[in-house]
């Protein structure tokens, strides 16, 4: 595993780690006691935070960045789980005592991730049960997501899985335009779409009637509006 840095938490990332799913549900009080002593670390692109089948340590929250979960396979090559960024929270389902990592996570670009020891979680819930029902609550709210992911998999047009993945790494925005570079390579955000990188391509380009540009992994969207309801299949 590569080296991390720890760093202190600013206003901004405090701000983030209590607005998270994953912490919606907890009092106040709880909450403080949750994040009292957790870290802040500092990955660059490329660099491990854990590897499939490693015991679970800690869970994690992004940041900054973007995170790549991953599986390996026997030939070599890798299979991508899942792309999170900010405000995601990850491996929190391991917090049982001897749970090992089911995938390798590793920074797709230069980030911060707010990292929880998992020992001492387990001490808080102990000694306040109100803590482990908040974070049942969080898990199954990921579960219903995961369910929504499967589903627009399945079934929805490439075109509005593109938009919704747009959408999302725009994150909570209130202006009406959102420009940005794609935060990892099209073909990493077209293999955790199942379709191939022409085809990621191709469905940009078709993105153009709502609004959307693309040129060199640089996205312009000019109507938030209207790009979310395409993808809303309104």
């Amino acid at each position: 595993m590569a080296e991390r840095i720890s760093r202190r938490l600013d206003e901004d990332g405090w701000r983030r780690i209590r607005n998270a799913s994953i912490f919606a549900s907890l009092k106040d009080d709880d909450f403080r006691s949750v994040a009292s002593e957790l870290r802040c670390d500092v990955y660059d692109k490329g660099q491990v935070l854990f590897h499939e089948d490693e015991l679970a340590g800690a869970f994690y929250l992004v940041l900054e960045g973007w995170i790549l979960l991953l599986r390996d396979k026997p030939d070599g090559s890798r299979t991508v789980i899942k792309i999170l960024g900010p405000g995601e929270s990850f491996a929190e389902a391991l917090v049982a005592e001897g749970e090992r990592y089911p995938v390798t996570a590793e920074a797709a670009s230069p980030c911060r991730v707010a990292r929880f020891d998992c020992a001492r979680f387990r001490a808080l819930v102990t000694a306040n049960p109100q803590i482990g029902l908040a974070m049942i609550a969080a898990t199954f709210r990921q579960m219903r997501r995961l369910v929504d992911q499967i589903e627009h998999l399945k079934s929805w047009p490439v075109e509005r899985r593109v938009a919704r993945t747009l959408l999302e790494m725009c994150g909570r925005t209130d202006r009406n335009a959102c420009d940005f570079h794609l935060p990892v390579e099209q073909t990493l955000i077209a293999a955790r779409l199942s379709i191939t990188p022409y085809t990621l391509s191709r469905a940009l380009k078709k993105l153009g009637i709502v609004g959307v540009g693309a040129s060199y992994g640089r996205i312009s969207i000019r109507d938030m509006g209207r790009l979310r309801a395409y993808a809303d299949g309104e």
